[in-house]
């Protein structure tokens, strides 16, 4: 028996012993659940909203213990920051545009690990919230970031994801497009090996991961190895055609991170 199918039992005796509040929790998950897979009418950006069938790949080291120290020193883990400084990138890349922008559309990748589950393996879900990209004061960013963040793993749909996974590959395909192609970007914090590696008897110096676009705009990849942080940036070059402004954009947007360091 499933691990949901063991839960209908329960609803139903906890609906006889608590009705009201049986039906509040019941209401909480729907509404969980609709924040999780509702379509999205339109990109947040006016900018970034074209999508094609071209990619243009390009990468930027950041220290990882100057962007740790930025996080804690705002409150934040190392990911707050590293979300921090794609939001601040993609905020001066609107503002070379002329662009106002506001909040984005961000799917990130959520760990579902647990104490209690082995080592190896993935157990993590991608859930789809809005960052405050518009935000120019890096501090402020990845403290309300580090509170979106805390809000979405605190989400009751978070253990019924790959259920949700499944329901939606029965969906019309116009439907899944529209929950994934209006997503601004994406970013993933992948950690990396902590100590040197050799390959083939050669010191390996550094390494990239570039993850798919998925319907965004762009992908921000961030891989770890000992002490640097290697980004993989995966950009559409219909929603960004001038990539090398974007990148420029996206190192100042790290740069205003880094500043809050000791």
């Amino acid at each position: 028996m499933t691990g949901t199918a063991r839960q209908v039992p329960q609803l139903v005796y906890g609906t006889i012993r608590r009705p009201i509040s049986t039906l509040r929790s019941a209401a909480a998950n729907a509404a969980s659940v609709y924040r999780t897979v509702r379509p999205l009418n339109r990109t947040g950006s006016s900018l970034i909203r074209e999508r094609g069938l071209i990619r243009r790949l390009g990468v930027h080291e950041v220290p990882r213990l100057q962007l740790r120290d930025a996080a804690h020193r705002c409150g934040g883990a190392l990911n707050d920051a590293f979300v921090a400084g794609v939001a601040g990138g993609l905020r001066i890349y609107h503002e070379k545009h002329g662009v106002a922008v506001g909040d984005l559309h961000l799917t990130m990748p959520i760990s579902l690990r647990t104490n209690t589950d082995d080592m190896g393996g993935n157990r993590i879900t991608l859930m789809r919230f809005d960052i405050p990209v518009g935000e120019a004061d890096p501090a402020k960013r990845i403290k309300a970031i580090h509170e979106r963040v805390g809000a979405v793993r605190q989400e009751k749909s978070l253990p019924y994801t790959q259920m949700i996974a499944g329901v939606l590959n029965l969906m019309p395909r116009w439907y899944i497009g529209s929950v994934l192609r209006h997503v601004d970007f994406l970013t993933s914090d992948v950690p990396g090996i902590p100590v040197p590696v050799f390959l083939g008897g050669a010191a390996v110096r550094t390494q990239y991961a570039f993850g798919p676009t998925i319907g965004s705009a762009v992908n921000v990849t961030l891989l770890s190895y000992v002490d640097t942080c290697s980004l993989g940036i995966d950009v559409d070059t219909a929603a960004i055609p001038d990539y090398d402004v974007f990148h420029d954009a996206l190192v100042a947007g790290f740069d205003e991170v880094l500043a809050l360091a000791g």
